[in-house]
């Protein structure tokens, strides 16, 4: 397997490629996905990149001349694509005088995650799932041979399972939008309020249920030192992980 920076040879072969693969993470970025414009903007990172800017960067995995995989890596998100997530929180309600006291979870819009790396998008080969940790490799050694340009936190968004039960609960009231066909820009949508527990209809509850659809994938990035940020992806609740470079 070889996998090396994008080409302007292997736009070709991407637009054959990503409508019959299978998205690992990113597919809301997927669907507005503009590949000739990408791998434009990836080549020239990878050639002038100095750390200092925002920047996107592909990876292609080929074997025997054919594409097996791709992933893209955004560094320091929110200054060319929304950084938006939910942070989750606690809040206490209580009156002596009524003799009440209980514990809210809470999640509110934000930009927390603003200036860090993003592991954005991962395509793979039906039934080649496990590329995209090979993938990943490739993109956390090329951030460490470049300490001297890039430093600070990398995030991976986990898609789950109960993905479209969040949505349904917290997007598509406000957005009119279905899970299906919700993007990466209808985030910049969503209500910057607090939004309650008890008024998001178990979404919290299916979020905590571990049910990362690529759980193998989801073991190996905690082994790789990956931690939970008490963060949730704004599409479908899944967890957020994050790393320290270096």
């Amino acid at each position: 397997m070889n996998i090396r920076p994008v080409q302007i040879s292997d736009i070709s072969d991407l637009q054959d490629f990503m409508p019959r693969a299978s998205c690992i993470f990113g597919s809301q970025l997927a669907r507005t996905w503009q590949i000739e414009n990408q791998v434009k903007e990836s080549v020239t990172a990878f050639l002038y990149g100095e750390g200092e800017s925002a920047s996107n960067y592909i990876f292609v995995a080929y074997e025997k001349a054919q594409l097996m995989g791709m992933l893209e890596l955004h560094t320091l998100i929110g200054y060319s694509i929304n950084c938006l997530s939910y942070r989750r929180s606690k809040a206490l309600h209580r009156s002596d005088m009524l003799s009440v006291c209980h514990e809210q979870q809470v999640i509110t819009l934000d930009q927390g995650l603003l200036g860090q790396h993003s592991l954005a998008l991962c395509v793979v080969a039906n039934g080649r799932e496990h590329l995209a940790t090979d993938l990943i490799s490739a993109a956390l050694g090329f951030l460490a041979s470049g300490q001297d340009k890039f430093s600070g936190h990398i995030c991976i968004s986990l898609p789950v399972s109960s993905g479209e039960h969040f949505w349904r609960v917290t997007g598509l009231p406000l957005t009119g939008i279905s899970y299906q066909d919700c993007n990466h820009h209808h985030a910049e949508l969503l209500p910057q309020t607090p939004l309650y527990e008890c008024f998001l209809g178990g979404a919290l509850l299916t979020a905590d249920s571990n049910d990362a659809l690529h759980e193998p994938l989801a073991i190996w990035l905690r082994q790789q030192g990956f931690i939970d940020s008490a963060r949730l992806s704004v599409f479908d609740g899944g967890p957020i992980l994050t790393r320290l470079l270096g």
